[in-house]
């Protein structure tokens, strides 16, 4: 069963000649167990699942922060569409977790409406009611949809309030993404409104990338009579500039095995291509084609008829160049939030980075935005400003960050963050922030910490005040009254922490930081807030990982599989990958043996694998 869920082999593996000879040669008396049907593993599959899933829902029983959500939609090559919801949160051991709970096929419709259901179903089954905590997704409306109606269903079946808009977080990554978007393919504020608003459609079911480049190319189509076909496909993404050309000729090399070879003997390494749905694959594309000028001026030399107005001038290199530089704090964004554990204390602080990158550039527009040092309305280009193609580019991915940076203000919880980051606190928002946006993010911050600073210590922590507060011996008594510490409780724990001077972590994360049994001591109710906000994810990076591993599942020889045959092989190779099941089962002749798993684990009957 793990070979078929976790490395990808069909079903029927198992009938395999070559499979049962090798499991003979390393013992022939299992000649007597050898299986020649599939539908024995279709069938250990469906018990394997159902008895881990009770292991996992075990681990989410027990978590100490909120169990927050990370999902996204996905049209797999078998032309069914997906919905991955991935969790996160602190187990009881204080670790950082993970887990697919579900992949389930979203059938008819992508809208938020038509996920809901199946959100609730996974809420349902894995009790997760009293402990959910925050959702991240793209910023698609239909997430809104979906969490809307979520709130309504939690309420009239748990008698819950949940506010969506409060526990809505935003893919920093895909916000990176769009800014980005808008730099390469943005003619005008119009223009990206348009897109914005086309992708904010439900019904249309686009992205603003796939709708930038529509406009892209159906501009070019409208100046040559509506003729499209692969010329004016070509001079389309050649109106955007060098970037453009730089697509084509990718494109040129890609799609002629002779040409392939052309260049392979010249630079002898691959060129790449860009893809609108991967991050970054456009400042990887440059970063290749720079570091390769030579081997492709040579190439573009060889090629020069067959790509016309796609050669690459002096003055187009420049372009490229300061476009690569430019782009660079954006690629670097993008991966720090990738990270492993990864967290949304990281969200503004890189959206800051990135308003710097834009005011270091002196991007012109008319608006008052959050600077990084003051609030300012910048009113001249300077660094560009012989270059109007790349003056429109700067302002166009500026406005595009400045508006989904002001979306965070709806959520105290990126701010929070901030400030329970060790190195950070307050300081960090006395230091960037201008004085307006810094009371508005305190004040909010406070509100969400009024949530826990009454609620009951948790046993461990009752129990070590009990145990200070012993009966004493009357010299004890005397050396107490002179004690010049603060009595437990006598200090604001937020105050004390935010406005303490920031300090090194020698931990990865300010979640393993705030996870150290010293912190729980010293901020016995602050502790449990800083990992319900520190465990929520800064991106929803996680479901893309699952459709990455679901793409190798259904490979084109195994198209026939059924959407819950590959919810349930997604899921149980995600709990693998995860560490959450940690015993393995066989039965032969309905005796059950454990094959691997640590001593101390419970042994389940049902549990087969």
């Amino acid at each position: 069963m793990l070979l078929s869920a976790h490395r990808h082999l069909p079903l029927n593996f198992v009938t395999w000649p070559e499979y049962q000879a090798l499991l003979t040669a390393v013992n022939p008396a299992v000649q007597e167990f050898l299986t020649d049907s599939g539908n024995t593993v279709a069938a250990d599959l469906d018990r394997a699942y159902d008895a881990h899933q009770q292991s996992v829902k075990k681990w989410l029983e027990h978590a100490r922060s909120l169990v927050h959500i990370a999902m996204d939609v996905w049209s797999s090559p078998q032309r069914k569409a997906y919905v991955a919801v991935h969790a996160q949160w602190v187990d009881e051991a204080y670790k950082p977790r993970k887990a697919l709970l579900g992949l389930p096929n979203l059938r008819r419709s992508h809208a938020g409406a038509a996920m809901t259901p199946h959100l609730m179903e996974i809420i349902r089954k894995y009790h997760l009611a009293p402990r959910i905590g925050y959702f991240t997704g793209d910023n698609d409306a239909k997430n809104d949809t979906c969490l809307r109606q979520l709130a309504v269903g939690l309420s009239q079946e748990y008698g819950l309030t949940f506010d969506p808009v409060s526990s809505r977080t935003r893919c920093a990554g895909h916000i990176i993404n769009l800014s980005l978007q808008a730099f390469l393919f943005a003619t005008s504020e119009d223009a990206l409104q348009a897109a914005i608003e086309q992708a904010q459609d439900e019904a249309n079911d686009v992205t603003v990338s796939d709708a930038l480049h529509d406009r892209i190319q159906s501009n070019t189509c409208q100046k040559s009579h509506g003729r499209r076909n692969k010329r004016n496909d070509t001079a389309g993404w050649r109106s955007i500039g060098p970037m453009g050309k730089l697509h084509n000729i990718a494109v040129f090399i890609r799609n002629s095995t002779v040409r392939n070879d052309a260049w392979d003997d010249i630079a002898g390494k691959a060129l790449g291509i860009d893809n609108i749905t991967r991050w970054n694959s456009w400042f990887k594309l440059l970063d290749a084609a720079i570091s390769q000028e030579g081997p492709l001026s040579i190439f573009l030399n060889q090629y020069h008829e067959e790509l016309e107005d796609d050669i690459l001038t002096h003055d187009d290199w420049q372009v490229l160049k300061m476009t690569h530089e430019f782009l660079q704090p954006f690629y670097q964004a993008t991966l720090e939030q990738q990270m492993e554990w990864a967290s949304i204390d990281q969200v503004l602080e890189n959206m800051d980075i990135l308003f710097l990158q834009f005011e270091n550039a002196k991007v012109s527009h008319g608006r008052a935005v959050r600077s990084i040092t003051r609030l300012v309305v910048i009113l001249k280009q300077v660094k560009y400003v012989n270059n109007a193609r790349m003056v429109n580019s700067v302002h166009m991915g500026w406005w595009v960050l400045s508006k989904y940076y002001e979306e965070s203000d709806k959520n105290p919880i990126y701010a929070t963050a901030l400030l329970l980051h060790p190195e950070k606190r307050r300081r960090y928002l006395d230091r960037h922030w201008a004085e307006e946006w810094r009371q508005t993010a305190i004040a909010g911050a406070r509100r969400h910490w009024a949530k826990y600073k009454d609620r009951p210590l948790s046993s461990d922590s009752a129990a070590r005040l009990s145990n200070e507060r012993r009966e004493v011996t009357p010299y004890e008594r005397i050396k107490q009254s002179m004690s010049v510490l603060d009595e437990p409780g006598d200090e604001d724990e937020f105050e004390k922490f935010v406005n303490s001077p920031p300090r090194h972590m020698t931990t990865n994360t300010p979640l393993e930081w705030w996870c150290r049994e010293e912190q729980r001591i010293e901020y016995p109710r602050l502790h449990q807030m800083a990992i319900d906000i520190l465990s929520v994810p800064a991106m929803s990076d996680d479901p893309e990982r699952v459709f990455s591993c679901a793409r190798r599942t259904i490979s084109w020889d195994r198209a026939r599989l059924s959407t819950d045959t590959i919810e349930k092989l997604q899921c149980l190779s995600n709990w693998v990958k995860n560490d959450l099941i940690r015993k393995l089962y066989v039965a032969i002749d309905d005796e059950i043996m454990v094959v691997a798993g640590d001593d101390d684990d419970i042994p389940d009957p049902s549990l087969l694998y």
